[in-house]
């Protein structure tokens, strides 16, 4: 079982290089075209940082790719591994508090969506409707935190 303190040093981790993320992709083997998928990102050059969270969290996936020509890795966590995740994270997050309540909101309407009997299209369509709010706030709160950690950098943009 993890301790409290494994929860707050990933939450650092998290504030620092994690990325949370609701994405909306084409799938035409889906009636309405596409779905959504939320995910939490955490990249770094440095696999053992990585494959202790995902040692000690039990759950996401490690990829390794490169960027600039060296060996660089994302551990990812898609929507079970969230649900269990964000509760644990949120008390101790700073910079990603939002954005990981965001994401908890759209886990739950999409839930609530999976494990509705009733098939209404006018749910479904204020359910994407708040989706696509969510998504849009937790990218304005990214490119906010950003511009609040590296003002220099952005100034020069």
């Amino acid at each position: 079982m993890q301790s409290e303190t494994f929860w707050a040093y990933f939450a650092g981790i998290v504030d620092g290089e994690g990325c949370f993320q609701l994405m909306k992709n084409t799938n035409q083997r889906i009636k309405v075209g596409f779905q959504w998928r939320p995910e939490l990102d955490i990249g770094n050059r440095k696999k053992e940082l990585l494959e202790y969270i995902l040692r000690e969290s039990q759950s996401g996936n490690l990829i390794k790719t490169k960027r600039e020509g060296k060996e660089f890795y994302i551990l990812r966590f898609h929507s079970g591994s969230l649900r269990y995740i964000i509760p644990k994270l949120a008390p101790f997050l700073i910079l990603k508090k939002e954005q990981s309540e965001l994401l908890f909101e759209a886990l739950k309407l999409l839930d609530e969506r999976r494990h509705s009997r009733e098939k209404r299209w006018n749910r479904d369509v204020k359910v994407d409707q708040r989706l696509e709010e969510i998504r849009a706030m937790i990218v304005r709160q990214h490119l906010g935190n950003t511009k609040k950690v590296y003002p220099i950098i952005n100034a020069q943009r």
